[in-house]
């Protein structure tokens, strides 16, 4: 906030409609901490039609500085600044429509307000309108080559987010642009020693695979990946989890993978969820607590996670973390099998050939699952199919237990019946012999 409302205080310079030394008063209070002071004296100066007050006090409001927060009162006065033409006040305005705040949801009118700020040179607005040309939003039509022409504007002005997004279109070679990992690392830079995580963490993958001319270098990998991480970058936490759990260059470290994968999955990220069960099932760097692990599956597997659904597909299987279940587990094989995930489709082929989980015996569906998974090279371990198998036979005996138990029953009394009859028959005779 701090540094648009200076900007604002430098453009403003020129505007004489209201008195130029209470608005320095009002931007030197804001500067000072004198949140309440500012507030009062921004809402005196909008109230008479000031365009940067009508925009710092918009900003005052969406982030509740000085004053409750507010959207729609911020709404309102970018608004006002806005028609005024205040470039600043356009492109907020833009990103309230764009994220639902105060106003309706509407990628529409987000990039009409973008447009007439970009058109003003605000690269702010220049490099969101850009990602909305990226993206084909806000009925624009889907134009890599407009965006890479805004992002430039804005790159130009040093706007870090602009030099990050045009990065990765020369790292992906899109809008025109020829695939350029030298390029892209020079602006992932740039943008990097602004603090904009994103780019850190782009920076921070160049360095792990060693491109773009970088060498491979793990510790500037984690340097960077660090520097997202306490921004809340939950990707980039993610990463440094798996550095440390494989030991990528750099020793082992259980525990540092645990605390990073948490971090990553509280804040919902599937893969660090998956991972945190894993290292919750395995014990590696955390106590072993099936339950634990069953709870951070469940939580990627609901996200779609496919090995995710698989691994809690055989926590039910086994009753690990969970009550033994074998319809929750074939539930969550097939939700895995049918993204093409081949650990759970070779599950899913055991439980038919078992009869597990209320599935009949099905050897063709069996012998279908089993090569789906085996074209993309599955390798079964014994012990894996042993227990699944074992788990769905059970159920499925039990599913018949009554009839099973008549039969043996029926059989066991014929038996006995016809043991005695021999008995009946050999001791007459004996007594036959004797007489």
């Amino acid at each position: 906030m701090k540094s648009i409302i200076i900007s604002l205080y430098l453009l403003l310079s020129s505007y004489a409609n209201t008195s130029f030394a209470d608005f320095t008063s009002a931007v030197s209070n804001y500067n000072k901490g004198n949140y309440n002071t500012a507030f009062k004296e921004f809402k005196h100066l909008a109230e008479q039609g000031n365009i940067g007050a009508q925009t710092n006090l918009g900003m005052m409001y969406e982030h509740g500085t000085g004053t409750p927060k507010d959207y729609k009162q911020a709404a309102y006065w970018y608004r006002m600044s806005a028609k005024q033409g205040g470039a600043a006040a356009q492109y907020n305005l833009g990103v309230l429509y764009t994220n639902g705040r105060g106003v309706p949801k509407n990628d529409k009118r987000a990039v009409e307000w973008y447009k007439k700020s970009a058109e003003q040179g605000f690269a702010n607005a220049q490099s969101n309108l850009g990602f909305m040309y990226a993206e084909g939003r806000g009925g624009l039509p889907k134009d890599s080559k407009r965006a890479v022409e805004l992002y430039k504007q804005a790159a130009a002005q040093g706007y870090s987010i602009a030099q990050s997004n045009l990065g990765l279109m020369h790292a992906k070679g899109r809008g025109g642009l020829p695939k350029d990992d030298k390029r892209a690392v020079e602006l992932y830079k740039k943008s990097a020693e602004q603090g904009y995580s994103i780019a850190q963490y782009n920076l921070g993958l160049m360095y792990e695979s060693g491109r773009g001319g970088l060498p491979k270098d793990v510790n500037k990998a984690v340097y960077w990946h660090t520097k997202a991480s306490k921004q809340g970058f939950s990707v980039s936490q993610y990463n440094l989890g798996v550095i440390y759990s494989e030991g990528r260059n750099i020793p082992k470290n259980y525990k540092r993978a645990v605390e990073f994968y948490k971090k990553s999955a509280v804040q919902g990220y599937s893969d660090a969820q998956f991972n945190l069960g894993l290292m919750y099932e395995s014990g590696k760097g955390v106590s072993k607590d099936y339950k634990q692990a069953a709870y951070w599956y469940r939580m990627s597997a609901k996200q779609g996670g496919a090995a995710a659904q698989d691994s809690l597909g055989v926590m039910y299987a086994n009753g690990q973390g969970v009550p033994k279940n074998d319809k929750q587990a074939v539930e969550w094989f097939k939700k895995s099998a049918e993204q093409g995930f081949a650990n759970a489709q070779h599950h899913l082929g055991v439980m038919y050939e078992s009869g597990g989980g209320g599935l009949l015996k099905d050897e063709k569906q069996a012998s279908e699952w089993y090569r789906k998974a085996k074209e993309q090279g599955y390798v079964s371990t014994k012990y894996d199919d042993a227990s699944i198998a074992y788990e769905g036979a059970k159920k499925g005996m039990a599913a018949a237990g009554w009839a099973v138990f008549a039969l043996l029953a029926l059989l066991l009394y014929k038996i006995i019946n016809v043991l005695l009859i021999r008995y009946k028959k050999r001791k007459d005779a004996a007594k036959k012999i004797t007489q």
